[in-house]
């Protein structure tokens, strides 16, 4: 993993990391290991999501490739084995993928989906403006790059904000159209609609996955989706 020390001006990350050198995965800014980041803004995108607004340094892009994730550790969050209520001080961590794009500077934004009893997106939701988060980027949270070789096609498959890793892949105007052929499986609801306002999307959504609770074959098709999400660099609770 390439090592490299933060220049003067990254104020951004943790006070106790500023004379460490410190590991990256990638071209992401963010390390290893955890540091800390400001929340400094956050709005509602609808009634049970939220776009939050973490600061980089100065004029930085968060420079995340594209099929990567960034985690986010919520301290204390952890849980035991006796259900949502059962907090037994260890921290959560989960993987996200930013809605934000490698050209916007100086920070970048998270949408996420509360969840009844979500052990992080519940606590996320109560922090204030200020307040810092634990963020870390591994290499296993690095996944096949582009011009992705010896693949014979590409399905997106998308589901509720599991749409967030799709967005990455949208908007690469410095890339030629991948030669395969690509095949979202789009999803209803308030996050496809998002999608849809993407600048850069072009691709054609190949299907539509119905809201869990539906009876009938779409209602079956969309566990498959589901189960991906939760394995992938998604919106979790």
């Amino acid at each position: 993993m390439p090592k490299r020390e933060r220049a003067d001006g990254d104020t951004a990350e943790a006070p106790q990391m500023a004379d460490e050198v410190l590991e990256y995965a990638s071209t992401c800014i963010i390390p290893t290991t955890f540091i800390d980041l400001p929340l400094i803004a956050k709005r509602e995108y609808n009634h049970d999501s939220t776009i939050y607004t973490f600061g980089l340094p100065e004029g930085k892009s968060l420079s995340l490739p594209v099929c990567a994730c960034i985690l986010l550790k919520a301290p204390g969050r952890g849980r035991g084995p006796n259900g949502k209520d059962d907090f037994d001080g260890s921290d959560a961590i989960r993987p996200y993928t930013p809605v934000s794009d490698n050209s916007m500077l100086g920070q970048f934004e998270l949408c996420i989906k509360r969840y009844d009893g979500g052990a992080v997106s519940q606590w996320l939701y109560g922090l204030e403006l200020g307040a810092k988060v634990g963020f870390k980027h591994i290499s296993f949270n690095i996944k096949s790059q582009y011009p992705f070789d010896g693949k014979k096609s590409i399905s997106l498959l998308c589901a509720g904000t599991g749409l967030a890793p799709m967005y990455q892949v949208c908007p690469v105007p410095k890339c030629p159209p991948p030669r395969q052929p690509v095949s979202p499986l789009g999803a209803r609801g308030p996050a496809a609609r998002a999608s849809s306002r993407r600048p850069g999307g072009g691709a054609r959504v190949a299907g539509v996955v119905e809201a869990a609770g539906h009876s009938g074959r779409r209602a079956a098709r969309g566990a498959p989706v589901r189960q991906q999400e939760r394995r992938g660099h998604t919106a979790q609770g």
